[in-house]
């Protein structure tokens, strides 16, 4: 992580002023292995239809009915294993993986959207029954600095609600003109459930405001100095407990 970078961005209000003195702390801290990206506090979609947010911190578990701020990087995964989600095998590494959401490596590999197991219907459950979620786990990873944080939590995003993501940064771009890292954003849950009339938990995005125009020089220099983070974000840095939402409420979007 180039801590030194970050302490260029000295903002009026959403990013940290404090990046100087942050960067000393972390580099006493952290020493020469910097941050990784599994360092970042991960935000995971409840299980059941819940609608609270847990997010993990020094001093306990905090539940919270919104995760606000501003979305500073976004990224999709995707992560296979041969053998079905939960039946032992995703304790190894998957089988085809994509660091991109595009291009898988390993077996099968090659371009994700035409591959059969990233289809709907192509799931096995670990009694070898058919599922309507996608075989080869996809995963839309949001970046969320908060006010008063000086680094962002990362938002784990099923399948389930990236039709909502993507309807909403649609939007962001064709009703504000705005970039999503210009934007203030809300991320709530609501329950809903699928054609099995099984509960789950979805993301929804709400636009707060525009970022200050104050902010948006400082907020630029910071999110730029973060990307090297976010493109070394691999599924492996991940922890997704999959019992957290049942696969089998993935729709088609």
């Amino acid at each position: 992580m180039p801590e030194e970078k970050l302490a260029k961005a000295t903002p009026s209000g959403i990013v940290p002023a404090d990046m100087d003195d942050l960067v000393e702390i972390m580099n006493e801290n952290m020493g020469e292995d910097g941050i990784d990206p599994s360092d970042l506090t991960q935000v995971r979609v409840p299980t059941g239809g819940a609608t609270n947010w847990t997010i993990a911190t020094l001093d306990g578990d905090a539940s919270e009915r919104a995760v606000e701020g501003v979305i500073v990087a976004w990224k999709t995964i995707r992560a296979y294993w041969k053998s079905p989600y939960g039946s032992g095998g995703t304790n190894a590494p998957p089988d085809c993986k994509s660091d991109d959401g595009r291009i898988g490596t390993g077996d099968p590999g090659g371009e994700c959207k035409s591959c059969p197991y990233a289809q709907f219907g192509s799931e096995i459950r670990p009694d070898n029954a058919p599922a309507r979620g996608q075989a080869c786990k996809l995963r839309r990873l949001l970046f969320v600095l908060r006010e008063g944080h000086p680094f962002p939590v990362v938002v784990v995003a099923p399948a389930t609600s990236v039709k909502e993501l993507k309807s909403y940064f649609f939007a962001l771009s064709s009703e504000k003109r705005l970039r999503f890292w210009q934007a203030v954003t809300r991320l709530t849950l609501v329950s809903d459930k699928n054609a099995d009339n099984i509960k789950y938990s979805k993301i929804v995005p709400e636009f707060i405001g525009p970022v200050p125009p104050a902010d948006i020089s400082a907020l630029d220099n910071y999110r730029r100095a973060f990307l090297p983070v976010v493109e070394s974000v691999s599924y492996g840095h991940i922890s997704d407990d999959e019992s957290a939402q049942a696969e089998g409420s993935d729709q088609p979007f």
